[in-house]
């Protein structure tokens, strides 16, 4: 068998997985968010279907340039990481800083780990955002 096939079949293999994962996860998420009338946990799990997809996807890419001898870290990649880190930085501190005032001026408890959680997964996704952007868009020097 050549070089060519075993990368071929391990590239299979892997979708595989990461499909036989996600489908498993999205059979969960139905059972507690849509069974037990949980919206919010239904919403969890399909978000996290949604990121094991993503990720294939990129490790697929990346394993696709590493047999052609692309380099993953270049240098325009550590520029646009960089620039979407922090503006993604900045925007999780406004958010976070937002909540707190909506929180004091309306006088309505906010959960502090909901408050926690909101930030994190909102700086995460403005995080992929920017790092989408920056890539098509370019980063200027």
């Amino acid at each position: 068998m050549n070089e060519q096939k075993k990368k071929n079949i391990r590239l299979v293999i892997m979708i595989i997985i990461v499909m036989a994962l996600n489908i498993t996860l999205m059979q969960f998420a139905y059972l507690i968010g849509i069974m037990d009338n949980n919206i919010v946990e239904l919403v969890t799990f399909i978000s996290i279907g949604i990121a094991i997809f993503v990720l294939g996807l990129l490790a697929k890419t990346w394993w696709i340039d590493i047999g052609a001898g692309i380099p993953i870290k270049d240098e325009r990649s550590k520029r646009v990481m960089e620039k979407a880190a922090a503006s993604s930085f900045l925007f999780m501190i406004y958010f976070l800083l937002s909540l707190g005032v909506y929180d004091y001026m309306d006088g309505i408890e906010i959960i502090p780990r909901h408050t926690s959680a909101a930030g994190i997964l909102g700086g995460a996704a403005f995080l992929f955002i920017m790092w989408g952007y920056y890539n098509w868009r370019g980063v200027d020097a």
